[in-house]
């Protein structure tokens, strides 16, 4: 290993697979639970509850995960705002899924899919109002850095955005019912390929190895 070898490289690299794990944990949760629903394994109340536990528990371990992702998507500025902001954002999330399952556990059926929908969209609103506050929109790529933990900022920021639009979906289906959740997911298709557009890692000039 070289001896300048950035301090988060080892750190970052490792959150990819975790973060790939829980999303894929729920989204196979919610296919299990959506299948034994159908074959009337279990009541159709129920499942909604569990599927809406498991975003819940999704929306916690991002929270938690947030403020370890090191070094910011844009930005070559000072990292303290940005780590600040992380750091109140993810606590945002984590209060907000427990906020979520408890909404998903005790609010009468009926009321738990528009509770549910207004507490995560909620959470999502805070964390961007802390963002912008602490540390502002980042203003270019950064011609340096850790591709490693780029990969991982951008894992995070692609579930985020699944994830907010999943809450969205929910609502729109309380209130306007399912056309109107179709169009979503065209929707989000879309800006998801935009996402992954702007996201895009940026090509770093290569470092020659040092002697070993």
């Amino acid at each position: 290993m070289s001896p300048n070898r950035p301090a988060d490289t080892a750190v970052c690299h490792p959150l990819v697979k975790p973060l790939t794990l829980a999303s894929a944990l729920v989204g196979l949760t919610v296919l299990g639970v959506g299948i034994a629903s159908k074959l009337g394994v279990i009541e159709a109340d129920m499942a909604k509850r569990i599927c809406g536990i498991a975003f819940g528990v999704l929306l916690v371990v991002l929270g938690n995960f947030l403020p370890k992702v090191a070094r910011p998507i844009g930005a070559d500025a000072d990292p303290r705002p940005i780590r600040t902001a992380e750091r109140m954002a993810g606590w945002l999330f984590v209060l907000g899924g427990l906020a979520y399952i408890a909404a998903w556990v005790f609010v009468p059926p009926g009321l738990n899919l528009m509770a549910s929908s207004v507490v995560g969209l909620g959470v999502f609103a805070a964390a961007s109002a802390v963002w912008l506050t602490l540390a502002g929109l980042p203003r270019h790529r950064p011609s340096s850095g850790n591709p490693r933990a780029y990969a991982a900022r951008r894992s995070m920021f692609v579930m985020l955005h699944a994830v907010f639009w999943a809450f969205a979906m929910f609502l729109a289906a309380g209130v306007w019912a399912q056309p109107v959740v179709t169009y979503m997911m065209l929707g989000f298709v879309a800006a998801n390929g935009v996402l992954l557009s702007c996201l895009r890692r940026p090509r770093l000039p290569q470092e020659p190895e040092s002697a070993a």
